[in-house]
C-alpha cells in the first residue's frame, strides 16, 4: 500500500492513468482542503484522475495484486490547452514517451505482511456542513456573463454536479468554457483577499480579482470598483 500525495505544479492539465498498472487499485482520500467523506474507488470510475493546476490529492495505491516489475504512471492530458473532454475522442493525449509519463514504480516481493488499513475500510472525519449563504454575489468574467475562454481554467480562492474526489473543502476548482461554477465559502477573517487563474500566462497576465471581507481596514488599500462583502466575515 502506497500514499501519494500529488500536487500539480505543472502549468498544464494532468489526467493521471493508472490503467498502464495491471492489478492495481487506486483510492483518493482527501484534496487541498483535507479529507474527503469518503473514500473514492477511482479504479471503479476508470482508473484515471483528473489534477488542474495548483490542485492537490490525497491518494492510496495498492499494490496487492500488482505482478512483480517496473511500471509507469501515465498522463493522458493534453498537450495542449485543456477545455474538457475525453482523451483520445476530444483531443489527442500527451506524447506517451515524454510527456505521457509522470513517475516510474518499481514493485518488488514483498518482506512482510501489510498491516495498513484497506482504504474501502477507513473512517475519514466527518465534515461539518457549512452555515446557510448571509451574502450572495454573482460574478461575471465577461460582458456576456459567460466564461468563454477555450481553456479550462483552475480558479483559486458547474451547473453539473462535482466529480467524487472532489467532495470536501477545496481552494482550486476547474471552471470549464461555457458552463457555471458557484462555490461557498466561510470567511473566518476580516481583510483583503485576491483569487486568480493558476494558469501561469493568464496569472501573469493580471487574471485575478481583488475582493474584501467586512468593512474597510485603516490603511487598506482600496483599488476603484472592488467587490465588497458586507455584513461581517461569514458568506
Amino acid at each position: 500500500m502506497l500514499f501519494l500525495r500529488k500536487l500539480n505544479r505543472c502549468t498544464r492539465f494532468l489526467i493521471l492513468d493508472f490503467n498502464t498498472i495491471p492489478g492495481v487499485e487506486v483510492w483518493a482520500i482527501g484534496n487541498e482542503g483535507g479529507f474527503l467523506a469518503a473514500p473514492v474507488n477511482l479504479t471503479a470510475l476508470g482508473n484515471q484522475f483528473l489534477l488542474g493546476l495548483a490542485e492537490r490529492a490525497d491518494i492510496i495505491v495498492d499494490f496487492s495484486n500488482v505482478p512483480v516489475g517496473n511500471y509507469v504512471l501515465g498522463n493522458v492530458g493534453p498537450d495542449e490547452p485543456f477545455g474538457g473532454g475525453v482523451p483520445g475522442t476530444d483531443f489527442t493525449s500527451a506524447e506517451p514517451e515524454t510527456t505521457g509519463q509522470i513517475m516510474q514504480f518499481r514493485v518488488v516481493p514483498a518482506l512482510a505482511a501489510d498491516p495498513t488499513t484497506p482504504p474501502q475500510f477507513l473512517q475519514l472525519p466527518a465534515i461539518s456542513p457549512l452555515p446557510a449563504e448571509t451574502v450572495t454575489r454573482p460574478l461575471a468574467p465577461s460582458k456576456s456573463g459567460n466564461c468563454t475562454t477555450p481553456p479550462a481554467t483552475p480558479t483559486r480562492c458547474m451547473l453539473i454536479p462535482p466529480e467524487p474526489w472532489e467532495t470536501g473543502f477545496k481552494d482550486t476548482v476547474v471552471a470549464y468554457p461555457g458552463q457555471v461554477t458557484r462555490i461557498r465559502a466561510q470567511f473566518n477573517n476580516p481583510g483583503q483577499f485576491v483569487w486568480h487563474c493558476h494558469i501561469v500566462e493568464h496569472e501573469d497576465n493580471e487574471m485575478m480579482r481583488p475582493y474584501r471581507i467586512g468593512p474597510e481596514q485603516p490603511g487598506q488599500p482600496v483599488p476603484p470598483g472592488m467587490p465588497s462583502l458586507e455584513g461581517g466575515p461569514g458568506m
